[in-house]
């Protein structure tokens, strides 16, 4: 994390062949202007689904990529930016990228922990076998 206060990394954008950085302390203003547009609920809900809403993900992406110093990009050229020879991973970059912003470092970080087997709580926690049944016989 660059910003010791901040519970976000910097993010790095690109757009037509340029790197653009949103430092770790703006964060929170990127996120502001993707909830203008659509929240992380929705992005979950409707990519689960299968039910992205391009127009929705093209605003708000068009808008972080402004607010990170892109001043020429608009909606238009970002929406038109979803179609072509790669469009499933334009999508699929846009959704992951906005869906990236919004969540906290820490919670990245402890999900990818989950996921591996560690972390702490439930995810940590091992099922253990029932005890096998004792082969003695009972006296009645």
């Amino acid at each position: 994390m660059s910003g010791e206060s901040s519970p976000f990394e910097d993010i790095h954008l690109g757009w037509a062949g340029e790197r653009y950085t949103i430092p770790a302390g703006r964060v929170m203003g990127a996120i502001k202007r993707i909830e203008d547009h659509v929240t992380l609920a929705e992005l979950q809900r409707d990519s689960f689904a299968g039910k992205l809403r391009l127009a929705k993900i093209s605003a708000a992406f068009a808008d972080v990529l402004r607010y990170a110093g892109a001043k020429e990009v608009s909606e238009d050229d970002v929406y038109a930016g979803m179609f072509g020879a790669e469009a499933q991973a334009n999508v699929v970059g846009a959704v992951s990228s906005l869906l990236g912003m919004m969540i906290p470092t820490n919670v990245k970080l402890g999900v990818e922990t989950a996921a591996k087997g560690g972390g702490t709580g439930e995810a940590r926690r091992r099922t253990r076998k029932p005890a096998a049944r004792s082969s003695k016989r009972r006296s009645n």
